[in-house]
C-alpha cells in the first residue's frame, strides 16, 4: 500500500478532505467546510470567495514554507506567430477512439482558423488519413 506524507486540497470541499484522510496522508492541508476540519491536520483560512483558485494554492504553498509569486507577477507567454496543433487519433483501447471523420472535421476547422495541424495516428489508421488527403501523417511506434 502507498504511503503519502502529504495530501493537499485547494478546493473547499469536504469530500476531498475525507479522501485525504482515507488515503492515510500523514499531513492533510485544506480549507475546511461543513465540519471537514476533523479530516485535516492543518486547516487553512480560505481566500476571498471571488479570488482565483491560484490564491488557494498560494495559501497551501505558504503553509509548506514555499513562496509562489502573486497572480499579477505571472506573465503569459507571448503568442507565437504560427501555432501548430498536434492531433493524435489513436488510443490504448479501441472503445476510446473517436470516429476519424470527427477528427477530420476538427482538422478542417483548425486549418480555417490558420493553425498548422500535424496528424499522429496508430498504424492501422494511417491509410485512412492518406486516403482523405493528409500528406504528412506521423505513425509513432510507441
Amino acid at each position: 500500500m502507498e504511503h503519502f506524507e502529504f495530501g493537499l486540497s485547494a478546493r473547499w470541499d469536504p469530500r476531498d478532505h475525507l479522501l485525504l484522510k482515507m488515503f492515510g496522508a500523514q499531513n492533510r492541508l485544506g480549507f475546511p467546510r461543513l465540519r471537514s476540519r476533523i479530516f485535516l491536520t492543518q486547516p487553512l483560512a480560505r481566500a476571498e470567495p471571488q479570488a482565483h483558485r491560484y490564491e488557494s494554492w498560494r495559501t497551501i504553498a505558504r503553509a509548506l514554507k514555499l513562496e509562489l509569486p502573486s497572480g499579477d507577477q505571472i506573465t503569459q507567454p507571448l503568442p507565437r506567430a504560427r501555432e501548430t496543433v498536434l492531433i493524435h487519433t489513436g488510443a490504448g483501447q479501441s472503445v476510446r477512439i473517436w470516429p476519424l471523420g470527427h477528427y477530420q472535421q476538427l482538422v478542417a476547422r483548425l486549418r480555417q482558423a490558420k493553425f498548422q495541424v500535424q496528424i499522429a495516428c496508430d498504424s492501422y489508421q494511417r491509410d485512412w488519413w492518406l486516403g482523405v488527403g493528409e500528406t504528412t501523417v506521423a505513425t509513432p511506434g510507441t
